[in-house]
């Protein structure tokens, strides 16, 4: 993405990142053109279609039941923050690689389909560059 890294210098006084300008610059980051970020629905690797709105999945017996999904994200508090900001129903699991295998450098995320809303939720997450994939978790 050199297109939108190279738009943008922030620093603080003493010349260290606050969370502030670390969540501004994420913002820009998340803003940059289609062409210099991941199509979002590469990033979900859920069938929606078989949520409800409210993140319930209906079996044919009748039954509802809602989901977890999983992703990593760098190893940070302000970047967790963030996410919760945007998904309040995430959970850090840090020094877990979950399923979806996170990084020494990075902490497993997990949400749940239960919320009003969650394929908006889903949407905004992966429009984040520092997420790769969203998978749905499968507790074993």
């Amino acid at each position: 993405m050199p297109g939108c890294y190279g738009k943008y210098r922030i620093y603080s006084t003493n010349g260290k990142i606050t969370p502030v300008i670390l969540i501004t610059i994420m913002i820009v980051l998340a803003s940059c053109s289609g062409s210099e970020k991941q199509n979002v629905s590469n990033k979900i690797n859920i069938d929606l279609t078989r949520f409800t709105d409210d993140g319930y999945r209906i079996y044919p017996n009748g039954d509802k039941i809602s989901a977890n999904y999983e992703f990593c994200i760098p190893a940070n508090d302000s970047i967790l923050l963030f996410v919760k900001s945007i998904d309040p129903t995430t959970e850090e699991l840090k020094g877990s690689k979950g399923r979806i295998n996170c990084t020494k450098n990075e902490w497993l995320v997990i949400g749940s389909t239960r919320q009003d809303g969650f394929k908006s939720v889903l949407k905004k997450l992966a429009n984040l560059p520092y997420i790769k994939k969203i998978n749905e978790t499968f507790w074993e």
